[in-house]
């Protein structure tokens, strides 16, 4: 395996579950965020707001472009990534990718819940913040269900996807797009 891109929602576990998956393979993991942070030496939430969102779609992207050369790698992407200057098709060219498909009824308990701020998210409380949630989710579905394989890491553990995925490799299957 060369390189998997985990792609989802925001708060859909991408980053705690691509460590774990990295761990489990004997991979290197990279979460994208914290090449943004340490590209721009500024937090994700401080890009957002003194810079505003264009800046940082542009720091993303540069981000994922540089990790274009790594190999045997998991890479935990922002929520936004797949869905800006055709990302996409990048990590479809690049690597394998995973949709990690939360329901979002837990994506809005893990964003209530927490303590940290996603600069997206900050004007929005209870109910509107559901259906900013709800509406956000709705325009890039799209993009996410482009993905290699479509998972719901609430049944499908990282070892689980693991013995998938060395399954398909012994069998010398191509990754044919799915939900498992």
């Amino acid at each position: 395996m060369n390189k998997i891109y985990l792609t989802g929602f925001m708060a859909s576990g991408k980053s705690i579950y691509g460590r774990e998956l990295a761990n489990l393979m004997s991979l290197k993991f990279i979460d994208l965020d914290n090449i943004i942070e340490e590209q721009e030496n500024n937090s994700i939430s401080d890009i957002f707001k003194n810079k505003g969102i264009d800046y940082f779609r542009d720091a993303e992207h540069k981000a994922l472009l540089s990790t274009e050369n790594e190999k045997n790698t998991v890479i935990a992407t922002g929520g936004g990534t797949p869905v800006y200057f055709n990302h996409i098709r990048f990590m479809q060219e690049t690597g394998f990718i995973v949709f990690l498909n939360t329901p979002l009824d837990i994506i809005f308990d893990r964003v209530e819940n927490r303590n940290e701020k996603r600069p997206l998210l900050e004007n929005y409380k209870g109910e509107m913040l559901k259906i900013f949630i709800a509406q956000l989710y709705k325009t890039r579905i799209e993009f996410y269900r482009q993905a290699d394989l479509v998972i719901n890491p609430m049944h499908i553990t990282p070892a689980e996807l693991v013995e998938y995925l060395k399954k398909k490799e012994l069998r010398g299957d191509e990754f044919l797009s799915g939900e498992i």
